[in-house]
């Protein structure tokens, strides 16, 4: 019978590890670290703090570009980014605040950039967000070529708490969460798509704002 103990912090004796990225993990404090290439991840509960063990994932490749830099690649309507205005999940001060432009009309407000997707492919568009002072926000995913736009999910705001209509949350601590949204293409969605974000999704509230850090739509 073989025993491993990986609540410890270093790999059991006899025991190798080897990975070609580096990779996240939250630390004893509750703060998202980067790992090295190749150095194991030593996981910790982002409320607790207590160990986890160790960290294994499956190798993913996000598509999007500059996703923690949403002044830069992604597309502006109707919305404000304020860039590098918040302490980040990381603990650095990289997080941006996306906010509705006041009286902008109700969900046209939204940082959006472009990806090509891939027939029968499981994907999992991910952020991390704080809510400022939005009470509904909203993340979509538009197929061009099917004209689909039910890749949806609605986040409504009880004060820092989302709530979703689709896919999860994860609370990481000093109000930020995870949100992720999982889906697999068809035929008819393979191609150009638009990835948004609205900060304001609301026809009776349409000038809040979120602070938002790390999008990531995986595959």
């Amino acid at each position: 019978t073989l025993f491993f103990n990986f609540l410890g912090g270093t790999l059991p004796s006899g025991l190798s590890f080897s990975r070609s990225t580096g990779g996240t993990y939250f630390d004893s404090a509750g703060v998202m670290q980067m790992a090295g290439v190749g150095a194991p991840r030593f996981d910790h509960d982002p409320i607790s703090h207590g160990v986890r063990g160790l960290l294994i994932e499956e190798s993913r490749t996000n598509i999007l570009l500059q996703s923690a830099a949403l002044d830069t690649t992604w597309a502006t309507s109707n919305a404000a980014v304020t860039a590098n205005a918040v302490i980040s999940p990381s603990g650095g001060m990289d997080a941006d605040t996306i906010a509705s432009q006041t009286n902008a009309a109700a969900n046209s407000d939204s940082v959006a950039q472009s990806v090509n997707l891939q027939a029968s492919t499981t994907y999992t568009f991910s952020l991390y967000a704080k809510n400022v002072s939005s009470t509904q926000s909203r993340v979509e995913l538009n197929a061009i070529n099917s004209g689909s736009m039910n890749k949806i999910s609605t986040i409504t705001w009880s004060g820092a708490v989302p709530t979703v209509s689709s896919g999860g949350t994860e609370a990481l601590g000093n109000d930020w969460y995870r949100i992720n949204l999982t889906f697999t293409t068809n035929a008819s969605d393979a191609g150009a798509a638009t990835v948004s974000f609205f900060p304001a999704n609301s026809a009776t509230d349409n000038s809040g704002a979120v602070n938002v850090w790390g999008m990531q739509l995986e595959a």
